[in-house]
């Protein structure tokens, strides 16, 4: 892009609203216009926008990006966020990004999620897509939708429970896709005060459905799966005046 400067106007529109104006100037003829608006409410909402084009005059070439966040959480409440990342063409953030980290990055993330919570659990949809910044977007594996129930461990006696029930559409346009259902209960046991023992034991099933395999593999897969594991923690203290020395091996 060459030498440039950049020209933000910032504009509190309210209390709890707020607005950013950016124009920017290369000497290698590109040119940029960039808008920010954010805005905060009551009832755990926030929300983030930003739209940005970069004019080429040497190539003729209009580059655009957008990006948003926006979240509603709320316990006991339909909720849920929006998260969007999309760019335009593929070489974005490598013809207009300053920062290595951004322009070698390979997928852009975009996810959207509605959620009932419940006191101890919650029910979802989610749909997440992504973008392959450098190869064929069609051979990705997208997540369009997925629902599913997520139980967090509730005491039962002596044990914890816990278990979450998914089913999910993983979708590629120039590849075998599947509908796959995945359930996982869990246990969990633990005693001990001095030397504390955790352990827990799953089961976890698992149903793919293929279709656009043209014979690739089976229509229906199965994986059943136990799962077991054993912790064992102690810890050494001592408290100063000042301070506490722990040791956990």
């Amino acid at each position: 892009k060459g030498t440039g400067v950049e020209i933000p106007f910032y504009w509190a529109i309210s209390e709890n609203r707020d607005a950013t104006f950016v124009f920017d100037r290369y000497d290698k003829g590109v040119t940029g216009i960039g808008l920010e608006y954010r805005y905060i409410e009551p009832e755990h909402i926030k929300s983030f926008w930003w739209a940005y084009n970069a004019s080429d005059s040497r190539s003729n070439n209009d580059l655009w990006e957008l990006r948003a966040l926006h979240e509603h959480r709320y316990e006991g409440n339909l909720g849920g966020f929006l998260n969007i990342n999309f760019v335009n063409e593929k070489n974005f953030f490598t013809e207009l990004s300053p920062h290595l980290e951004i322009r070698i990055q390979r997928f852009l993330e975009s996810t959207g999620e509605v959620n009932l919570s419940f006191e101890n659990s919650r029910l979802f949809l989610l749909s997440q897509y992504w973008i392959d910044l450098k190869n064929d977007n069609g051979d990705v594996p997208q997540r369009l939708p997925e629902i599913g129930y997520v139980s967090n461990y509730k005491k039962a006696g002596a044990f914890m429970f816990s278990s979450s029930a998914v089913a999910s559409n993983i979708h590629r346009d120039n590849g075998v896709s599947a509908l796959r259902l995945d359930v996982y209960p869990k246990i969990l046991y633990s005693f001990g005060k001095d030397f504390a023992v955790s352990q827990s034991a799953g089961l976890r099933g698992t149903e793919y459905f293929f279709y656009k395999n043209e014979g690739l593999t089976d229509d229906n897969v199965h994986r059943l799966a136990f799962e077991y594991n054993v912790i064992g923690h102690t810890r050494l203290l001592r408290q100063y005046s000042s301070f506490a020395h722990v040791i956990e091996p």
